[in-house]
């Protein structure tokens, strides 16, 4: 196993390291790094859990992605965002802008940074960035919830950069302390006390491309193997943590989740 401790300007380095070893196959757990990969080997078979591997420029088709790299896809598609704001909007009513929290690279440049931005507008909520810069450590995090301090907003919403899970309980605490509503991107920060989470299943997505890892050790190439997508969506609610921050959770809301944790 191989990390970069939440530094994204290591990709570079610890992709040539792990190239290095000529390993029998990659499992790479972001899309950035899954790019950070692509120019260092075009034999190595590499399998990545990824936002819309497309529109990062990893592949040219989900379908047929050709060359050395398959894998699964996080992206349910602008579909998704507008599902959590809608969900983020009957929470709470009043909500007129949001602290919206992710790399820089990311609301900048990521077509899904273009794509929440976009949804915000159409739902009339002003979008406040809180950038973590390129590195995902406590001190990051704690460094951007300091600078909330000095704005205002009505709720919470982390990216769903894969890096904010490493830093998990991180987070969560951090957004306790803030007692702002959040939606999460995804159930397990539910599990860990966060408020409210959309999202896919992990669970079903790692178990892919767990298959997808045996089928190319067996034989099966890379490029003849389809990115898979999200099938499974879920609304996951923690009454405890509504119940800390003293807000009512519309029986509307607990009616449509697939999970409430008490």
């Amino acid at each position: 196993r191989y990390s970069c401790e939440g530094q994204t300007e290591r990709f570079a380095e610890i992709a040539r390291d792990v190239v290095g070893t000529r390993p029998d196959l990659i499992f790479v757990t972001a899309g950035r790094l899954a790019l950070a990969f692509k120019p260092m080997t075009t034999e190595i078979p590499i399998v990545t859990v990824t936002i819309d591997p497309v529109a990062v420029g990893i592949v040219p088709s989900l379908a047929r992605p050709g060359g050395n790299i398959t894998g699964v896809t996080i992206d349910g598609g602008i579909k998704l965002y507008e599902k959590r704001v809608q969900l983020l909007k009957e929470l709470v009513p009043s909500l007129s802008n949001a602290f919206y929290l992710a790399s820089q690279t990311h609301w900048e440049k990521s077509p899904h940074g273009a794509a929440i931005q976009e949804v915000a507008r159409h739902a009339d909520i002003s979008l406040v960035p809180i950038l973590l810069g390129t590195t995902f450590n406590e001190a990051a995090y704690e460094s951007a919830f300091q600078s909330m301090e000095q704005q205002r907003a009505d709720a919470l919403l982390p990216s769903d950069e894969a890096e904010h899970v490493t830093h998990g309980a991180v987070l969560v605490n951090l957004v306790a302390k803030s007692r702002l509503p959040a939606m999460f991107p995804f159930r397990e920060f539910v599990d860990a006390g966060g408020l409210m989470a959309y999202s896919i299943d992990l669970n079903d997505l790692f178990r892919h491309a767990a298959t997808q890892i045996a089928s190319i050790l067996k034989g099966t190439k890379p490029q003849d193997i389809p990115f898979y997508q999200p099938t499974k969506f879920g609304l996951a609610i923690n009454m405890k943590t509504a119940k800390a921050l003293s807000i009512d959770v519309p029986s509307t809301l607990l009616n449509r989740a697939d999970e409430v944790i008490e």
